[in-house]
C-alpha cells in the first residue's frame, strides 16, 4: 500500500485544481479524498495510478476534449472480479450493472501494447474491443460519483478477498501435493523412452497461487533436463512481471503475441501445441469464470521456434519431446501454481 496518507498533496490534485472549477472540480477532489480515506493512493505523489496493495484500482487523467477541460477515471481490468463469476459475491445490483455497461472503455489504439481490444464478459454481458481499462468514466456528477465509489469499494474488497484466499490455500497445501518434475510418460502411462517424435498437443487447467512469480511449465528433449531458462526448448513462463510469456529464442527472449497479465486464484485453460518436425510450438490461454466458461483466447505463442540456448542462431531441430515441468521448477520455491486435468489431445 502507498506510504502516503490522506494529507499528502498529489500532483493530480494540483492539475485538477489548475484546470477545473465549480462542481466538476469539487467532485474530482471528493473522489480522490474518498480513495485516500480508503487506503487507495498512488505509490508516489507524482503518480496518477491509485493502488490498493499491489493492485491498480483506478487511473485518474486530466485532459480536455474539444478544448473543454475535464477528468476521467479508468477503472478495472480484464482480470478483475467484475469479469468473473466472482462479482456475484459482491453487492452488484442491476443499477450498478447498467452504469458499468454504459461506460465500457473501448480500444482507441493508444499504443499501450494491448491493442486491439479484447472480447470481455463484464458483469455477465459480453462486449467486443474492450480496452485494458474496463470502465471509462468522464466528469461524473454527484449521483454518478456515488456509483463510482461503490465500484471502488467492490474493487478494493475483491483485492482483499483474493489476498486472504491465497494465504489460506497456501497454508493448507502440503508438500506432497506439489510435484517438482513430472514427465509426460508418468501422466499418460506411456513407457519411458518412447517420446513424441513428431508432434504433441496438450491441454490443462492452471491456477496460480500468487502474482509476480518466476516459474514455468516447460517441455524438454527426451531425457534432457535443462539447467537454466535459456536451455528450455518449449516454455510457458509466469514471469516476475506478472505476465504469461513464451520463449521465442535467444534474440527475442520471453514475449507474447497477445499480452496477458495473470492473477492469483484465477483458473486458466492452457493448450500447448508442439510440432517437433517443424521445430515450432504454440500456446493459447483462456481465462475461465467460476462456471468454467471460457473468455476470448489469448495467443501467447504462435509458431515460436525451439531453441537450445547454446548461442547457435540456426536453432537445431529437436528429435523428440518428452519432459514436462508441472511444479515450481528450476529452483523456484514451492506453492507457485497447480495444474489439473492434464491431457494429451494428440501425440505422435
Amino acid at each position: 500500500m502507498s506510504e502516503y496518507n490522506e494529507s499528502t498533496r498529489l500532483k493530480i490534485e494540483d492539475e485538477l485544481t489548475a484546470n477545473l472549477s465549480g462542481d466538476n472540480l469539487k467532485n474530482a477532489l471528493d473522489y480522490i479524498a474518498y480513495m485516500k480515506a480508503s487506503g487507495i493512493a498512488p505509490a508516489t505523489p507524482d503518480s496518477n495510478v491509485f493502488m490498493y496493495g499491489d493492485e491498480c484500482v483506478c487511473v485518474l487523467v486530466m485532459y480536455p476534449i474539444d478544448d473543454v477541460p475535464g477528468w476521467t477515471a479508468f477503472m478495472g481490468g480484464y482480470d478483475s472480479a467484475l469479469c468473473r463469476g466472482d462479482f456475484q459475491d459482491y453487492p452488484v445490483d442491476e443499477a450498478l450493472k447498467e452504469f458499468a455497461w454504459s461506460r465500457v472503455s473501448t480500444c482507441g489504439g493508444c499504443g499501450c501494447g494491448f491493442q486491439p481490444g479484447r472480447r470481455v464478459k463484464l458483469l455477465g454481458k459480453t462486449f467486443d474491443n474492450v480496452c485494458t481499462s474496463l470502465l471509462y468514466i468522464r466528469d461524473p456528477d454527484v449521483a454518478a460519483l456515488e456509483t463510482v465509489k461503490r465500484f471502488t469499494d467492490v474493487f478494493k474488497q475483491s483485492i482483499i478477498d483474493a489476498a486472504k484466499k491465497t494465504k489460506t490455500e497456501l497454508d493448507e497445501l502440503k508438500e506432497n501435493e506439489w510435484p517438482s518434475v513430472r514427465d509426460i510418460s508418468a501422466q499418460t502411462g506411456r513407457p519411458l523412452g518412447k517420446a513424441y517424435a513428431e508432434s504433441l498437443d496438450v491441454a490443462f487447467t492452471l491456477t496460480l497461487r500468487q502474482r509476480y512469480l518466476d516459474s514455468a511449465i516447460a517441455f524438454s528433449g527426451d531425457g534432457w533436463i535443462p539447467a537454466s531458462w535459456e536451455q528450455i526448448p518449449v516454455a510457458l513462463r509466469m514471469g516476475s512481471n506478472s505476465r504469461f510469456e513464451a520463449f521465442k529464442g535467444p534474440d527475442e527472449g520471453f514475449t507474447a503475441v497477445d499480452p496477458l497479465k495473470y492473477q492469483a486464484n484465477v483458473a486458466y485453460l492452457v493448450e500447448m501445441s508442439i510440432n517437433v518436425t517443424n521445430n515450432a510450438y504454440s500456446v493459447t490461454i483462456w481465462m475461465l469464470d467460476r462456471s468454467g466458461e471460457k473468455d476470448a483466447p489469448y495467443r501467447i505463442a504462435v509458431d515460436f521456434p525451439f531453441h537450445t540456448g547454446d548461442g547457435d542462431a540456426s536453432i537445431p531441430k529437436m528429435t523428440a519431446i518428452d519432459t514436462i515441468y508441472l511444479g515450481p521448477g528450476l529452483g523456484i520455491g514451492n506453492f507457485a501454481y497447480v495444474v489439473k486435468d492434464f491431457k494429451v489431445i494428440n501425440g505422435r
